[in-house]
């Protein structure tokens, strides 16, 4: 049965799993609404607070690249700017540039710390619960409950689900280990995603070195070896692209919106075509007569037999050669993400038409138009497919087992993060569109990896949104002159 944990009577409390990104975004807005005389327990799974599971230390080994500039960090209690210039690397990044991931998730953190102490001082006793994940959660007499370790903790008004991806499943590449990648003469790797180009960088800068040579990126190898990389696109993920144009893109997007549309291909051609063709008239020249899927293949260069190194080098050379044309500062990407946000914003209207017509959302396209491919990464790709390391091969492949890899080779599956079998995972709760509420009463999800159903990729303007509209609800909750809040009723979850 486990042991019971209580709590002293009179404030009203609040669990939250999970103390990754998306409840650093959670406390900010708390703390912005003025929450005040409210009991905050906070149960993380991991030993970090903060960077969640994408800019912790072993995803962020040995120096990788987010796809975040700092314009692109929803706003926090600490300016980026200013902690960076006191607490940061004390560099400055241009438009273009990208931030490294170690140091985004020092950021966070540094942004959770100040945030609990910050609220302490507005009389909400806020508990942090390290390395307990969450096993289950449940109604009784005494309010919502949840456990870990054996322990029953009771007694909450609410509880906010913020758990983000683990890194317990075996296929996961990180942390990505120098002993396994050095010294082999070949490499396989299973998919072209963005972790699937972070382990190649990982290989190439552990086995040679990049050299910036008459403003081209050469690489050069210690030895004699080779990287294969397999995947159903034979593609790497689009150029980043900055964000800092979204709220503008959604603004217009919102002026066309129909009072009434029957299906989501409708809202595409109502809202996003007429984006495309306002602010990238080159781009909508070319995807004007297709539907959503069609153009977002063909975009993403997915839609037809076009190498990985042709497709970069089109990219490079139409990057470089965009500034002098007017519309360079807009960026299709942009657009798309504008779009596939004001869908989950809508999620409740259109949630009929998203079952029936995308029972099997393109999810994979969308990480490739959305990945973000940082151009630092992008030139030394190019590099390692010029010296031939590096070659890109387009299937479906099932990769072999670890008991396959041999002295001279190693294998590592990219395919993408797969959250653990329901007994060994948080538990997932019901699809709920920007942290509104369903028959589960007080049972939030802020976290986008939480949720069945999603358009725009999981990222900090994800979890920003979702967790301003929650707190919003947590506030008006404890605000009201309820006495006695109605439980919930999650017992199949």
């Amino acid at each position: 049965m486990g042991s019971i944990s209580l709590h002293a009577a009179g404030q009203p409390k609040i669990a939250v799993i999970g103390a990754g990104p998306a409840t650093v975004y959670l406390l900010y807005h708390l703390h912005m609404l003025a929450l005040s005389d409210v009991e905050l327990d906070i149960f993380e799974a991991s030993s970090q607070v903060g960077c969640g599971h994408a800019f912790s230390h072993e995803t962020s080994f040995p120096g990788l690249l987010s796809n975040l500039h700092p314009d692109d960090i929803p706003p926090l209690l600490l300016d980026f700017g200013e902690w960076n210039h006191t607490c940061g690397d004390h560099r400055n990044y241009p438009l273009l540039t990208v931030l490294p991931r170690a140091l985004v998730g020092k950021f966070l953190e540094a942004n959770f710390n100040a945030l609990i102490e910050i609220l302490w001082q507005r009389n909400v006793r806020v508990t942090v619960h390290l390395d307990n994940p969450v096993t289950r959660i449940s109604e009784s007499e005494k309010g919502c409950q949840l456990q870990t370790g054996g322990v029953w903790y009771i007694g909450y008004r609410a509880i906010v689900n913020n758990a983000g991806l683990t890194n317990s499943m075996s296929q996961s590449p990180y942390p990505l280990k120098p002993a396994c990648l050095t010294g082999k003469s070949h490499y396989t790797i299973f998919g072209s995603s963005l972790t699937a180009v972070d382990s190649i960088l990982t290989i190439a800068h552990l086995n040679g070195y990049f050299t910036d040579n008459s403003k081209q990126v050469i690489y050069s190898p210690h030895r004699e070896y080779t990287i294969k990389v397999l995947s159903p696109s034979g593609v790497f993920p689009s150029l980043w692209y900055p964000s800092s144009h979204q709220a503008r893109i959604m603004a217009f997007m919102k002026s066309k919106l129909p009072a009434k549309f029957e299906h989501f291909e409708a809202l595409y051609e109502a809202v996003c075509e007429p984006a495309f063709a306002h602010y990238c008239p080159q781009v909508y020249k070319q995807i004007a007569s297709m539907k959503f899927k069609q153009a977002l293949a063909f975009l993403t260069n997915t839609s037809s037999q076009c190498d990985a190194k042709r497709k970069l080098q089109c990219e490079l050379v139409a990057y470089s050669r965009a500034k002098h044309d007017q519309y360079w500062h807009w960026h299709w990407q942009e657009i798309l993400d504008a779009f596939l946000s004001l869908v989950e914003t809508l999620y409740a209207n259109v949630a009929y038409a998203w079952h029936s017509e995308f029972k099997d959302f393109p999810h994979s396209l969308v990480a490739k138009a959305l990945g973000a491919l940082p151009l630092e990464n992008a030139y030394k790709l190019w590099a390692l497919l010029e010296s031939e390391v590096l070659r890109v091969e387009r299937g479906c492949f099932i990769p072999p087992s670890r008991s396959q890899d041999s002295s001279d080779t190693f294998t590592i599956d990219c395919r993408g993060i797969s959250p653990p079998p329901l007994k060994q995972r948080t538990p997932r709760l019901p699809p709920l569109s920007e942290g509104s509420l369903t028959s589960h009463e007080h049972l939030y999800v802020g976290s986008p990896h939480q949720r069945s159903h999603h358009a725009a990729l999981p990222g900090l303007d994800v979890c920003d949104r979702l967790n301003r509209q929650i707190a919003s609800k947590l506030v008006k909750t404890f605000d009201s002159n309820t006495p006695h809040l109605s439980l919930m009723n999650i017992k199949n979850v």
